[in-house]
């Protein structure tokens, strides 16, 4: 921290007032100490004191008092306060200085393990608890009275290690899912036993996915909210692979002797049956996660690649863990002596059967197969006709609605207090007294990828940790002729008018050339920066940071060593309009403008940034190209994925007939769930087309199944669909059902990411559930491929005909 900053607490500087001791701590006035008017002169005291010439009157009262006079009255339904904790704290030299750990000390929370968040929000608690409608902790913005509290008092500050909180409520809501998971698995399968061992193999892959990811491929962290995100998705697939295992399992006691003679041969055949039908699930959803890691946002990318090793695990446990406690409930439970001392629970009640008596067929297999399909195959022509017309109108109502966003969504849901707030900002008052769009040019890094992601191999990054971001810098000589050209640069672009707004700038080199004309330019990189040192030093930049509150951050220098400079940085303020979005129809223009300053009048080479502005919604080059990324790959990423699960499928039926119809069925199940949500008010926007990469693994796998079992089945096209029907309907509604409601937690959530994703689970599994049984299973009864039609015998060699007498004497 430069002398003259601190001499601001001491009183040395010129001002020749003393504020305190360095950190400023102030000893001149504690407003504990004051003595509160009498509240009937509140109202000629505000307007004494808010009107007055030199107050940020638009930091503090709403729009409507933009024009504030002493004369008139101030009648505001908004007042807002802004309070600064100061930086660096004790032992730090900057706010830079070792960034992480001076957080960890502010911030509470579940994540932080600061003193002075809690300490704040404990002292501020009980106030807002007093008069304000929406209390501190609540859920949900009361826009009206609630009983004597007429006002509301929102705050949000980050140090308290609320907003934290609130986003890790999520992973709260994921047990409610658990919960309803383990409820419906226990009700699906009638056991108790197998319903704890099931829900811990779900469970279970978790850990072991984050074991390869933590020690295996050495991942330091993963971001909270994948992590969320991913225990809803494994619940889901995890307690569909169950219920095929156990479904499997019942039907294998209703097959002949050679298969329900024995708990072997009743393994063996239900082990051949369930765990290829859960690998080619497995296969194309892990495919599906695969094409979300080969994206270049690191979010997509290590959620990607965790949700591969989670699903993964899953797969591993539920053919090798599940079976053995399948095995063990049938002879300790069912046939054993632990079937005694269990038998007063409802679950584990045994219905006891002749064993010389083969297993009656199961009622719901008997209904679906005797009932339900002849139903589906009398009206096969009118179901496909019907699903396929809604199917159109879906494409329509998405063809007709499809809007990319181009403002960054919000990040709460409208009900929360949080957004509530964050609108009222936005809407009510003014970010400040003048603000401009700003964009920062810097010399020395390389242009192309002026940052490297972390060289440590860490997919997910800590943005406050100089280890996990690192420059690339080109070789950068500040010899006499740089510095007068990089001083020249600043001149001359301030007066394009059409890219700078008033010529307004922050260029250090010209404000030390100013500073003292005669000794500009310097000899080399060296004398300058003992220059540059001096001139942190003056009372010139301590003037000029307390006139420009943001000159510390718009201009300066990266140092290399202790004489070196490595990169140099200076800010515009930009004629980009204050209502500009992050979109690229509002920005892209604009980048291209500065792009073209950057490739022909930079003295050395440079790149420009978009600074984001003082508002709350973030607005960058860096968020529009995120925007323009997810909103270009993620038609391509969706169709990569129907393409994996084709040939997926293909290597699995081995035929290509039945594996392009189950694509087909894909596609439209993901143009129906992203045509109803943006029926519901959304956009093509970042978290939506993020979520639609992120789903498609759950639109895959009831048309699967249907698929699996129907290829492995004999007959005509009726006969063969009854077949996959009976085996595997159950299991899929099991699945669709626990799918649906797992997700419907998500709908609770207070940030919108979670809602939305909520929404996306829920639509999902209807519309895959309602598409397969309405749409495919009719077009299998109708077009589905009948005994080698849709293999490749075609590449086989043709057997050789034997003729007739060497046949008979083959035979005899």
């Amino acid at each position: 921290m430069p002398d003259s900053i601190r001499s601001y607490c001491s009183g040395v500087n010129s001002t020749g007032f003393s504020w305190g001791t360095y950190p400023c701590t102030s000893y001149v006035y504690d407003w504990r100490d004051g003595e509160l008017a009498d509240e009937k002169d509140w109202r000629d005291l505000l307007n004494d004191n808010l009107c007055k010439a030199g107050f940020v009157t638009k930091v503090v009262l709403d729009k409507a008092n933009e024009d504030c006079k002493d004369e008139d009255p101030i009648v505001t339904k908004y007042s807002r306060s802004t309070y600064a904790i100061g930086w660096p704290l004790q032992g730090y030299s900057d706010r830079d200085d070792r960034r992480g750990e001076q957080t960890n000390k502010l911030v509470g929370g579940i994540f932080g393990s600061g003193t002075y968040g809690p300490a704040l929000l404990a002292s501020i608690s009980a106030p807002i608890l007093k008069y304000s409608a929406t209390s501190l902790n609540s859920q949900r913005y009361v826009n009206r009275t609630s009983g004597d509290k007429t006002i509301n008092v929102l705050m949000s500050e980050g140090v308290t290690g609320r907003e934290a909180d609130t986003q890790f409520q999520a992973v709260f809501l994921s047990i409610l899912s658990l919960v309803f998971v383990f409820l419906y698995i226990w009700f699906n399968v009638g056991s108790l036993f197998l319903a704890v061992t099931g829900t811990f193999e779900i469970v279970a892959s978790l850990p072991l996915a984050w074991f390869v990811w933590r020690i295996i491929m050495w991942q330091v962290r993963l971001d909270v909210f994948a992590f969320s995100l991913i225990i809803f998705l494994i619940l889901c697939i995890g307690a569909d692979d169950i219920f095929v295992f156990i479904d499997t399992w019942k039907s294998s006691a209703t097959k002949p002797a050679h298969i329900s003679g024995s708990i072997e041969t009743r393994l063996q055949w239900t082990y051949v049956h369930a765990a290829s039908a859960m690998f080619t699930t497995t296969a194309t959803t892990v495919l599906a996660l695969v094409m979300t890691a080969t994206s270049t946002i690191p979010f997509i990318q290590s959620f990607g690649i965790f949700a591969f090793l989670v699903v993964i695990m899953d797969y591993l446990l539920v053919i090798t863990w599940f079976p053995v406690t399948v095995i063990v409930y049938e002879k300790y439970f069912v046939s054993g002596c632990c079937a005694k001392w269990c038998a007063c629970l409802p679950s584990c009640k045994i219905k006891k059967t002749d064993p010389s008596k083969p297993v009656p067929t199961r009622r719901s297999v008997v209904f679906i197969r005797d009932k339900v399909a002849p139903v589906f195959f009398k009206y096969r022509l009118y179901l496909f006709t019907m699903t396929s017309l809604l199917v159109i109108a879906m494409c329509v109502v998405l063809g007709s609605l499809y809007k990319v966003g181009e403002d960054f969504p919000d990040f709460y849901v409208p009900t929360h207090p949080f957004y509530a707030m964050n609108e009222i900002q936005r809407e009510k008052f003014f970010t400040a007294d003048d603000w401009r769009h700003s964009v920062m040019i810097v010399y020395g890094s390389k242009p192309d990828a002026p940052v490297n992601r972390s060289l440590n191999g860490q997919l997910t990054l800590d943005i406050q940790n100089d280890e996990d971001l690192v420059g690339n810098y080109v070789p950068f000589n500040f010899d006499v002729r740089m510095q007068e050209s990089l001083v020249k640069d600043c001149d001359d672009l301030k007066k394009d008018a059409s890219l700078v707004y008033k010529k307004q700038a922050y260029c250090m080199l010209n404000n030390i050339r100013n500073w003292r004309p005669d000794d500009f330019p310097y000899e080399g990189t060296k004398e300058l920066r003992v220059a540059i040192d001096e001139f942190l030093k003056s009372d010139t930049y301590a003037a000029k940071i307390v006139a420009e509150t943001l000159y510390e951050r718009n201009t300066g220098f990266s140092p290399d060593g202790d004489d070196g400079i490595k990169n140099y940085w200076v800010t515009y303020n930009a004629t980009i309009p204050k209502e500009a979005s992050s979109g690229p129809n509002s920005l892209k223009s604009w980048q291209i403008k500065w792009e073209a300053v950057a490739d022909t009048e930079c003295a050395a080479p440079c790149y420009p940034h978009m600074i984001n502005p003082p508002t709350s919604s973030p607005i960058s080059w860096e968020f529009m190209t995120i925007i323009e990324i997810l909103e270009e790959t993620v038609w391509s990423t969706m169709m990569l994925s129907v393409l994996c699960a084709w040939v997926v499928l293909v290597f699995v039926t081995r035929n290509w007939w039945i594996s392009t119809m189950v694509a087909f069925i894909i596609v439209c199940i993901m143009v129906c769930v992203i045509a109803t949500v943006f029926c519901i008010g959304y956009v093509m926007d970042i978290f939506v087309s993020t979520f639609v990469a992120l789903t498609i693994g759950l639109a895959i796998d009831y048309s699967v199944h249907i698929a699996h079992f129907y290829v492995h089945s004999k007959g005509n096209r009726f006969e063969r669909t009854q077949y996959a029907l009976a085996e595997i309907a159950v299991s899929v509604l099991g699945g669709a059902i626990t799918t649906i409601f797992a997700g419907l937690p998500l709908f609770a959530a207070p940030t919108a990411t979670n809602s939305l994703f909520g929404f996306f689970i829920f639509f999902t599994s209807i519309w895959s559930a309602g598409l397969t049984f309405f749409l495919f299973v009719p077009a299998l009864m109708m077009f589905g491929p009948e005994g080698r039609q849709g293999t490749f015998d075609w590449l086989r060699k043709p057997t050789p005909k034997v003729a007739r007498g060497d046949k008979e004497e083959a035979q005899l």
